[in-house]
């Protein structure tokens, strides 16, 4: 078809990473791209240089966080599902990132060790899942008006607060 889909796997650095993206590509647009078993550490603003795309999905990559805001800079207005699930490691996911993507409707964090900084909010954000065995409380979440399913599956979570979901239709 006319769309690009990329699979990234076994890579040994974020620097790997860095160079496939720093090269000069047919076009900016893309589809998708999968990056499994791969280690890769704290990924930095803009990992994808420019490179913008629909789908973007983590698998059972090593030494992996989401720590700053402006990771997926790039995919800002095209982004619609994120998928991150890292079962081995710590690793930190920032949140507040997710409001920066305009028309993301798709979000699933999963993993044994996840942290997850600071607030969700989105206007568009119609499927969150947050999956974790060490998930004891609700994330702090804010305006998500379009949201219509919240997965928490897996999660040990044993009380809510009263105002948990006030700002939920």
């Amino acid at each position: 078809g006319d769309q690009v889909d990329l699979s990234c796997s076994s890579l040994s650095s974020l620097q790997s990473l860095t160079d496939i993206f720093g090269r000069t590509f047919p076009t900016n647009t893309l589809h998708s791209i999968v990056i499994t078993g791969s280690r890769l550490g704290p990924l930095p603003n803009d990992i994808f240089q420019g490179k913008s795309f629909e789908i973007i999905t983590f698998s059972n990559n090593r030494y992996t966080s989401f720590d700053t805001s402006g990771i997926f800079s790039s995919s800002n207005g095209r982004l619609k599902s994120l998928t991150v699930r890292q079962d081995t490691d710590d690793w930190n996911f920032q949140l507040s990132s997710i409001e920066q993507l305009i028309v993301l409707t798709d979000l699933e964090l999963s993993g044994y060790n996840m942290a997850l900084l600071g607030k969700v909010a989105s206007q568009t954000l119609v499927s969150l899942t947050l999956r974790s065995d060490l998930l004891t409380s609700v994330p702090n979440l804010g305006t998500l008006p379009s949201l219509e399913t919240l997965n928490l599956d897996g999660s040990v979570i044993a009380s809510l607060s009263s105002n948990q979901f006030t700002g939920f239709t």
